[in-house]
């Protein structure tokens, strides 16, 4: 994403516009990529049905193809690649042993990009154990080969940085100690929650809707009625795919969708199973993980309304019928999303090197001393104010987790006077805006006594380190520039336990 941003910039000039030509490159590649699977794999009608459900959304997948994150949204392009390439293996039409070595080429940079298309080469694995057994010696010795070519910049970095990025896989499921203050959930209660609420208001509405509830009602119905009856019908597809073996070019089909099916089951699995839990406060950012997901679970009614299309009589009309509330429906709520008004656009100068900031605080911990080296290398020091910033705001996620007063004070330690008037500074805002969505959180029902549990730790956080805020001089508090000092009034003392 680097490259791609740097690269416009050097054709357009700096600006929003150009940023987000990098973002939309990979968007483009991804219709692509659908486009082929389809085309080239099941039917010219399979691959245009896939195209034009992805222009049209969902909206969480259309609001991630504006993101320049470099995250799930894109990582669902790898898994297509894979898929594709995993296609012509599973037919016989293209097993090679170099036909294994770009797919392991292929999944080692998706896995080096993202994490989630790892989901894509399990699911391919599984399928093709259950279906022809293990690879032969050379086809293994090449798709490994592939893999360590393709995770080399993975390597590379890792060497240098403590394999933080295994690290990080490892604490989503539970080993290690973690910066994200997740909230424990069974497999149940996350089961529950997936399919009561965050699935249909999370790809349909993840910024929320001002729409009126009868609206909102039923674009839901129009988008989820014939997805969900497109979906039961992909699937008794690739089960029946099983009973009839490989004989017939729909059986071939069918065994090509038990691969994708198996991806929802893999999914699910890893999902259910991990501590990844979702953050309503982020928003459509707390809905990340469900966009390579989206794009699978499109791909696979996509086919099986493709087929309907094609029979012909009471099937296409009951299919178009289906396509077209679809259509109408995603594309109603991608408007309404892009319609938002956000005021993250009504950016102040520093505003980027703050987000620096927090990114910094989690890529370096628990190694502080790190970030505040990475802030200290700015010269620009408004910048480097923001940094701080930024870095204090990041520090309440740790804080949150663990309760540990005691790191935090030896983090203050470390730091020159200024430097502490800048992190507190964000400490205290992120502070004082965690904790009023933790309490909304609790009221509307959502885990009220973790929530509460949390809130009132970062209370007690916000008492300990609110003396050496006003020990600090005032010109130092604040950023060059700003006349008073920005931080939002919080509870001196935290809350009683209310009777838990």
């Amino acid at each position: 994403m680097i490259l791609l941003a740097a690269a416009s910039f050097a054709a357009f000039g700096e600006s929003v516009i150009a940023l987000k030509l990098g973002a939309l490159a990979f968007g483009t590649a991804t219709l692509v990529a659908l486009y082929a699977l389809g085309r080239i794999w099941f039917s010219r009608a399979a691959g245009a049905v896939a195209g034009l459900g992805y222009l049209t959304g969902p909206p969480l997948v259309a609001h991630g193809a504006l993101l320049t994150m470099g995250s799930h949204g894109e990582s669902a392009l790898f898994s297509l690649l894979q898929l594709h390439v995993f296609f012509g293996l599973l037919s016989g039409s293209r097993r090679s042993p170099r036909a294994f070595g770009l797919l392991g080429l292929v999944s080692g940079l998706g896995l080096w990009f993202c994490y989630t298309s790892g989901l894509s080469l399990l699911a391919c694995g599984l399928v093709w154990l259950w279906l022809e057994g293990l690879p032969r010696p050379r086809e293994l010795a090449f798709a490994l080969a592939g893999g360590a070519l393709g995770l080399a910049p993975w390597l590379v970095y890792n060497l240098g940085h403590d394999f933080v990025g295994l690290e990080r896989v490892l604490e989503l499921f539970g080993r290690g100690d973690p910066i994200d203050p997740w909230i424990a959930q069974g497999p149940l209660d996350k089961l529950r929650a997936l399919a009561g609420r965050d699935l249909y208001f999370g790809l349909v509405f993840p910024l929320g809707s001002e729409d009126p509830p009868v609206l909102v009602v039923a674009v839901l119905a129009a988008f989820f009625v014939p997805l969900l009856l497109a979906l039961a019908a992909g699937f008794a597809s690739a089960l029946s795919g099983l009973r009839r073996g490989a004989a017939s070019a729909d059986a071939a089909q069918d065994r090509r969708l038990l691969v994708l099916v198996t991806y929802v089951g893999v999914f699910l699995a890893a999902f259910l199973f991990s501590e990844f839990t979702i953050d309503l406060g982020q928003l459509a950012h707390g809905f990340r993980l469900f966009l390579p997901l989206a794009v699978i679970l499109g791909f696979i009614a996509s086919v099986a309304g493709a087929r309907l299309l094609s029979r012909g009589g009471f099937d296409r009309g009951v299919a178009a019928l289906g396509l077209s509330l679809y259509l109408l429906a995603s594309s109603a709520a991608s408007f309404t999303l892009a319609s938002f008004r956000w005021d993250v656009f009504d950016l102040k100068e520093g505003d980027g090197h703050f987000v620096r900031g927090v990114l910094v605080h989690r890529k370096t911990e628990p190694r502080f001393d790190r970030a505040v080296e990475a802030a200290r290398r700015l010269q620009d020091p408004l910048h480097r104010y923001r940094t701080f910033e930024g870095i204090g705001f990041g520090l309440q996620y740790r804080f949150e987790g663990g309760g540990d007063l005691g790191r935090v004070r030896r983090n203050l330690a470390m730091l020159r006077v200024e430097e502490r008037g800048a992190l507190l500074r964000g400490l205290l805002e992120g502070v004082a805006e965690r904790t009023d969505e933790l309490k909304q959180r609790a009221e509307l029902g959502d885990h009220p006594r973790e929530h509460r549990a949390a809130r009132r730790r970062l209370l007690r956080l916000a008492g300990a380190v609110r003396a050496d805020w006003e020990k600090i001089p005032e010109e130092l508090r604040q950023p060059r520039g700003e006349d008073r000092t920005l931080v939002r009034s919080l509870p001196r003392e935290p809350e009683p336990a209310s009777g838990e």
